[in-house]
């Protein structure tokens, strides 16, 4: 029985949501990843990309290789991807000489701990590992749950200078920061449900709700 072009799988949210993921290629090598919340139009979605797949013109010619479906496939979605900047072989043997190994995405929060627990493997002094928890602490108030490859510069410099994201403390005592929001806010319910959605980048997503990144990923880690 030959492999199904889309499959249906389980998927976590960094939000910590669980959703229902539709995910495979169209012919011309175009992939496709979209979530939903409810199993049935996850279901739906894949009955219609079937169909799709199976109407859409790809232009075709025998040719002899050794290469499976799955590898020629993968191959076509290479060439794309590259659009011309520069030919498969020349990709290839830049990765062979540098050796990079292909980036796995990490939360925030995940890259923190991975980044102290390197200080403490260096045999970092105690006084020097709390400066740099001091440091970057803030990151992960700013978008702990978020991806890290997603987070700007500008919103790097935004978590540096706003005081609710510094830790401060009050003459009194009392923690600095602003009043933490309930998850079950409007607000943060509109944004984990466009951000579920997948259909609009984190960009378009603050845009149209007129909110700071900073503010999205607080959205996202609030529970």
């Amino acid at each position: 029985m030959a492999a199904e072009r889309f499959t249906i799988t389980k998927f976590t949210n960094p939000s910590g949501e669980q959703v229902c993921r539709v995910e495979g290629r169209m012919p011309d090598g175009h992939r496709v990843r979209q979530n939903f919340q409810d199993r049935d139009d996850a279901i739906a979605k894949k009955a219609k990309l079937g169909l799709q797949a199976l109407h859409q013109p790809v232009t075709l010619s025998l040719k002899r290789t050794r290469l499976t479906d799955e590898q020629l496939t993968e191959a076509e979605a290479a060439f794309l991807k590259l659009d011309g900047k520069a030919s498969l072989l020349t990709a290839v043997h830049h990765y062979l000489l540098t050796g990079q190994k292909p980036i796995t995405r990490i939360t925030v929060r995940e890259a923190h701990d991975l980044f102290l627990a390197a200080a403490k493997n260096r045999n970092f002094r105690p006084r020097s590992i709390q400066e740099l928890r001091s440091r970057v602490g803030f990151l992960v108030s700013l978008a702990g749950n978020g991806w890290l490859d997603e987070v700007s510069n500008a919103d790097v410099d935004h978590g540096r200078t706003c005081p609710n994201n510094r830790g401060s403390v009050a003459g009194d005592g009392r923690k600095g920061g602003r009043k933490p929001i309930a998850a079950g806010d409007p607000r943060v319910q509109t944004a984990k449900k466009v951000y579920a959605d997948k259909s609009l980048s984190i960009a378009d997503i603050c845009k149209t709700l007129r909110i700071s990144r900073a503010t999205f990923y607080r959205y996202l880690a609030t529970s």
